[in-house]
This record gives structure tokens, C-alpha cells and sequence, in this order.
């Protein structure tokens, strides 16, 4: 075990930090309907049955522009095991966005150009992120980005995911 957790230490990853809440119980996630950068919509009611990480962010966000990549890295891991993230951009533009991302981003970039679903969701700092459940209720919140973001969300979706498979016992 000590060679193991030295190990991880020494690949930078580390168990999850106190700075993840966990709500237990979850709270129901509010509903909405953003445009997406690349065109069309996408509404949380239409996710329900999948794992959704939501992170509020914007470009002039320094952690954002950490954190965000890590999340297009999850996503490009998880997607093909019903987990969706969602980069809701708070207040810029889609020109904007683009000149800072380019082509590299495969996950989802929402328009909240008025703040509207920041508000609702009451974020005050970026990058805010939530994880909501495949029922649609949020059960983890995190502010802010120290790092080890890929490793976290790697331990409560497979904890998520697991938790929804059907037991080898049910025929």
C-alpha cells in the first residue's frame, strides 16, 4: 500500500481532496437550455440516465485554462460510458471562445452569455463544477482548480458508474 500511494504521489495524483463536497442527498439540478458553441442546443433534461459534469468557466479564467483541458480529457475518456461534460462559458462570445480554444476541444461549450444558468446554479467564482447524478441531481461540488482533476473525477465516475451497473446476479 505505502509503495503504491508513493507512487502516486510521485505522478502527481493524489486521493480525493477535501475540496470536493459531496451532497448527500443530492439536490435536484435546475433545468435549462443553452446554445452551443458549435451550433444547436443542449438541455439537462435531455441527459437524464448519464453522468453530467458541468464547470462554469470563461478564457480570461487563468485555473480555467487549466482545468478545462482535463475536462475535454474526461470527456474523451468517459463518453462512451454515458457520462457528458458540459463547458458552460459565462459571458463571452463565441469569437472569443474560439480564438482562445481553436479546434482542440471535443466536449460540449455552452453559451451562458448572459449568466443566466450561473445565476441559477448561484455561482460566484469560476470555475465552478458540478457532477450530477444519471437521476439528475447534483452530488458534487467543486470550486476553484488545484490540480488532480483527471485523477478525482476518474475515482467518483468509476464509483458512479459501478454503482449503476446491475448486479452479476440478476438474470
Amino acid at each position: 500500500f505505502l509503495l503504491s500511494a508513493t507512487v502516486l504521489v510521485g505522478l502527481g495524483c493524489q486521493p480525493r481532496r477535501s475540496d470536493w463536497v459531496r451532497l448527500d442527498p443530492g439536490i435536484p439540478a435546475p433545468a435549462f437550455t443553452l446554445p452551443q458553441l458549435e451550433g444547436g442546443t443542449i438541455s439537462l433534461a435531455d441527459l437524464k440516465g448519464k453522468v453530467v459534469i458541468m464547470e462554469f468557466w470563461a478564457t480570461w479564467c487563468g485555473p480555467c485554462r487549466q482545468s478545462v483541458p482535463s475536462l475535454d480529457a474526461v470527456y474523451r475518456r468517459y463518453r462512451d460510458r454515458g457520462v457528458v461534460v458540459l463547458l458552460i462559458n459565462q459571458g463571452e462570445t463565441a469569437e472569443q471562445i474560439r480564438r482562445w480554444m481553436g479546434k482542440q476541444l471535443v466536449a460540449p461549450i455552452l453559451l451562458d452569455a448572459e449568466e443566466a444558468v450561473g445565476q441559477l446554479y448561484e455561482v460566484s467564482g469560476i470555475p465552478q463544477l458540478y457532477v450530477v447524478s444519471q437521476e439528475g441531481e447534483i452530488i458534487y461540488d467543486h470550486g476553484g482548480y488545484g490540480g488532480g482533476l483527471e485523477f478525482n473525477l476518474s475515482v467518483i465516475l468509476n464509483e458512479l458508474l459501478e454503482a449503476d451497473r446491475p448486479e452479476a446476479s440478476r438474470g
